[in-house]
């Protein structure tokens, strides 16, 4: 299957699951959107693309003078509450050149009114601007990105580039339609802006299903947030994915968010492992800390495999692990075993026992004799919001975090024209 999109009664362009889940960017190229001989004005974007697919389509609506409106399943966009966002028009006047950086708040799903009034102020800054390429990035929705994307075309910008931690710099409007879905290696006058680390760690955290490591990684993802390190968070199950529409909607409605995500699951391949790892690898170019949310391995199967086969490329791209493991079903020595046939297994430098999940939350972590960190950790229930966990968990992260920072690696970025 290589057809990325589907049109529905000439108005609504879905884009489709890709075979191995994530859809390589050069797909655009490869299979060109074409619009009906006779489309509604407005056209109707929704499915499962990621943020450069959204701004590519949108893009070619507005060049044919016709305007994309978005549906994501499974965002709620309940938030007005825009202290914590951002969006800003990155521009130096003496070149045709600019970034635009669009940044939610963490775990933050903005109604489609807060998302225009954020974005209002650097859009007609963009109006004005006689900007001929931009780049947008940041982390946002693809409401965001398409309306950058459509008001970019209609200000007559040349070329447009979409960049995001998962895929890099991907070129999704050019005159030259050759150039589509390439990916760039970020130019010299985008650096200041992007602002490569020279030092960054991958954390990875891991543990049985149902232990309560989704949450624990949107916890302190969210500390990271808060502390103002610049970082990320990378759902690394590409056979049954944690986003987080599915535990905005799970506060909401848990049936309902665990229908959706069954939706959405498929089978685990060869090629899914390697474009995680890329996605990982590319991490460390812009982030100075990564949260890498690792799949907890295959349980349909007696014993259960924890690593299964090819699986281990992903894991090896991480600097430190974080176990988590509940303490009526301890599964450390069994995590150790599958990890060291591949020599991982000195990596998990943090074991966290996590207990009642729906009690108040609290963590608490010392450092044992043979220098491995552990903790009891309590709440890590999907239906507890981040605040409220860093709130409890505050001390225990503050200890933690200099012994994730010490794993660093020297990363890098390689420079284009």
């Amino acid at each position: 299957m290589s057809q990325w999109f589907s049109f529905k009664e000439d108005s609504t362009i879905e884009f489709q699951q890709a075979p191995h889940r994530y859809w390589p960017p050069e797909i655009i190229r490869v299979h060109q959107l074409t619009i009906p001989t006779q489309p509604r004005r407005q056209i109707i974007l929704t499915g499962q693309g990621p943020m450069w697919m959204y701004a590519h389509a949108s893009a070619v609506l507005a060049a044919a003078g016709l305007e994309g409106q978005v549906r994501l399943a499974g965002s709620l966009g309940t938030s007005e509450d825009l202290t914590s966002s951002r969006c800003k028009l990155h521009h130096d006047p003496d070149t045709p050149r600019a970034v635009l950086e669009i940044e939610f708040g963490v775990g933050i799903q903005l109604t489609e009114a807060a998302i225009n009034k954020l974005m209002e102020p650097a859009l007609k800054e963009l109006e004005s601007s006689g900007i001929e390429e931009l780049c947008i990035t940041g982390r946002a929705n693809g409401k965001a990105y398409a309306l950058a994307a459509r008001k970019a075309v209609e200000n007559k910008i040349a070329t447009l580039t979409c960049w995001t931690p998962a895929d890099g710099l991907v070129v999704v409007h050019s005159k030259d339609t050759t150039l589509l879905g390439q990916r760039l290696e970020p130019p010299l006058w985008m650096l200041p802006y992007i602002k490569p680390p020279e030092y960054s760690v991958i954390v990875g955290i891991i543990g049985d299903p149902n232990c309560g490591k989704s949450v624990f990684s949107l916890a302190l993802n969210h500390y990271r947030s808060l502390i103002n390190c610049r970082g990320w968070r990378l759902d690394c199950d590409g056979a049954s994915p944690t986003p987080d529409w599915y535990l905005a909607l799970y506060q909401l409605d848990p049936s309902r968010a665990r229908t959706a995500r069954e939706a959405v699951k498929i089978p685990w391949s060869k090629e899914m492992e390697d474009y995680i790892a890329e996605r990982i690898k590319r991490l460390r170019q812009f982030f100075d800390v990564a949260i890498v949310d690792l799949p907890g391995g295959n349980h349909r199967v007696s014993p259960p495999q924890r690593v299964p086969n090819h699986r281990e490329v992903m894991i090896r791209e991480v600097d430190i692990l974080i176990l988590i493991e509940r303490v009526d079903q301890p599964t450390e020595l069994a995590w150790r075993a599958a990890l060291a046939p591949h020599r991982l297994d000195n990596r998990i430098g943090i074991v966290l026992r996590s207990k009642h999940p729906k009690d108040y939350p609290q963590l608490e972590v010392w450092k044992d004799s043979d220098g491995t960190w552990r903790g009891i950790i309590q709440g890590l229930d999907r239906q507890k919001k981040p605040d409220e966990l860093v709130s409890a968990f505050e001390r225990g992260f503050e200890r933690l975090w200099p012994v994730l920072l010490r794993h660093g690696r020297r990363s890098g970025v390689g420079v284009g024209e």
